[in-house]
């Protein structure tokens, strides 16, 4: 019985030496991704994005620039935000992975793609808001009839006289 348990203890132990080890590599492999794709220079590149476009819509905070890129930093900055962005990497990706990830950003083509990125999806968000835009008279369309229907449905239930 002391050998089954021995043996059993052991093998608990090994398990948890190895899923603590899987989820370190995880983590080591995430942050060395992190750092190939720059996203440094990115969140720095967005936040300053951000702060001249909300100034641009709101020129009345101009005197608070300061203050808000404090306050940008201190909440989405890229060192604010990598342990958890690390952790949706970890949660999304085994170790191997993000190795994986981490080899392909370090090509010509992942480092293109990196340099890239902000773009394509700024394209992808224009297109998408074109497009909606387009058929915005359908959707109201759309809309104004499901508004009906509902009416319908409602009417019959609330012209039924109380049962006592």
């Amino acid at each position: 019985m002391q050998i089954l348990r021995a043996a059993i203890l052991t093998i608990a132990l090994t398990l948890g030496v190895t899923a603590q080890a899987t989820d370190f590599s995880a983590r080591v492999e995430a942050s060395a991704l992190l750092d190939e794709m720059n996203l440094r220079a990115q969140f720095d590149q967005v936040v300053t994005v951000m702060l001249d476009n909300q100034l641009k819509q709101n020129p009345n905070l101009a005197p608070y620039k300061g203050v808000m890129a404090e306050f940008f930093k201190k909440y989405m900055s890229y060192d604010a935000l990598k342990p958890d962005i690390m952790g949706i990497y970890e949660a999304n990706f085994t170790a191997a992975e993000l190795h994986d990830l981490r080899m392909f950003y370090g090509t010509s083509t992942g480092k293109k793609m990196v340099s890239l990125m902000a773009e394509i999806t700024r394209q992808s968000v224009a297109l998408s808001a074109k497009r909606v835009q387009e058929h915005t008279g359908e959707l109201e369309q759309m809309i104004n009839a499901e508004a009906e229907r509902i009416k319908q449905a409602q009417a019959p239930a609330a012209a039924l006289p109380e049962q006592h």
